[in-house]
């Protein structure tokens, strides 16, 4: 099976794995509570609209994002809005 190619901003991506490590590089150069700063909020704006649920999770829209660590999954960082 062939992977998915991704272009987010214009930056091709080959493959899911390939993206998911840009997102950790993202994730990790912020401490908790952070807030995305403007570059990486439009990044992880465009890769959250292929998310299936897309919609519901942004609602009205987005106006930041932060990192954070997962309340449930106390080992587990994850982005906020």
């Amino acid at each position: 099976m062939k992977n998915k190619d991704f272009f987010i901003q214009g930056k091709y991506f080959p493959s899911k794995a390939v993206l998911q490590n840009k997102i950790r590089i993202i994730r990790d150069s912020y401490a908790d509570g952070e807030s995305l700063s403007d570059d990486d909020f439009e990044f992880m704006s465009e890769v959250l609209e292929g998310h299936p649920e897309y919609k519901t999770k942004v609602g009205a829209g987005l106006k930041s994002m932060f990192v954070s660590t997962n309340p449930l999954y106390r080992n587990t960082r994850c982005s906020g809005w």
